[in-house]
């Protein structure tokens, strides 16, 4: 998946498993409220050998996605 928005990715120290989401532009950009503002479409990967599943939907808030891409480096960081 090539995105150049923000993304988390998760892989194994072989390269051979991967996951990977991302988060760019709002899913409903009109929204009257904040819940239903803040949610963005996902693009999501998932790779193992000989097997790959990849999607792009309206899956996750905004502040979901921050907290993981903040758990991922934090994780990075501290390993």
């Amino acid at each position: 998946m090539t995105n150049p928005f923000p993304f988390a990715e998760l892989m194994s120290q072989d390269g051979l498993h991967c996951f990977r989401i991302g988060s760019y532009g709002y899913a409903y950009p009109e929204a009257d409220n904040e819940y239903d503002a803040d949610w963005h479409r996902n693009p999501l990967s998932f790779t193992l050998p000989g097997f790959k599943v990849a999607f792009d939907e309206i899956i996750l808030s905004g502040g979901v996605v921050e907290d993981f891409v903040a758990e991922c480096i934090w994780q990075e960081k501290n390993a």
